[in-house]
């Protein structure tokens, strides 16, 4: 009877040791996993203000009445889409964006806020998206009145 008890305390004793060691490289795995997530979100982001900016580049160029349609991919994590001089008071210090500006402003895996700006040679419309929506969708750039350049998600209605 003694030899069994035994044998149990030493696969305890295993077991314990296999805990030891991975519980550390769990809360690694999880760490670096966030960062590496945030890192694809900012090239997503990166690579969608360069397709916006080579389309209201383009609109504007042609003049008011154009009209581009361009498919995007935009990463989870992102609270608003602000330009032309709007502001997002979600946070403090208010972000403003410039006028031929876009600020993307996201949450990181921490729930940071942080922003991402892109400088374009246009004017952006006065405008903020606090809807932006995960994945494939398409965004209407078109050229307006008073040399300046308007972003919709979908479709635009109205009048720049």
């Amino acid at each position: 009877m003694g030899k069994r008890g035994q044998a149990s305390s030493e696969y305890l004793g295993i077991i314990i040791i296999v805990l030891i060691i991975l519980v550390p490289v769990l809360i690694l795995y999880m760490r670096y996993s966030g960062e590496t997530n945030d890192a694809v979100a900012s090239s997503k982001i990166d690579s969608v203000t360069n397709e916006i900016s080579k389309a209201s580049n383009q609109v504007f160029v042609y003049g008011e009445g154009t009209q581009n349609t361009v498919t995007v991919d935009f990463p989870s994590g992102i609270n608003s889409i602000i330009m032309g001089g709007a502001t997002y008071t979600g946070v403090t210090p208010a972000i403003l964006s410039g006028p031929n500006e876009i600020v993307f402003v996201l949450k990181n895996s921490k729930n940071k806020i942080y922003e991402i700006v892109k400088v374009v040679d246009s004017k952006f419309l006065l405008k903020k998206i606090d809807t932006v929506p995960r994945g494939r969708t398409k965004l209407v750039v078109r050229a307006c009145a008073g040399q300046k350049v308007e972003i919709c998600i979908n479709s635009c209605t109205g009048t720049c």
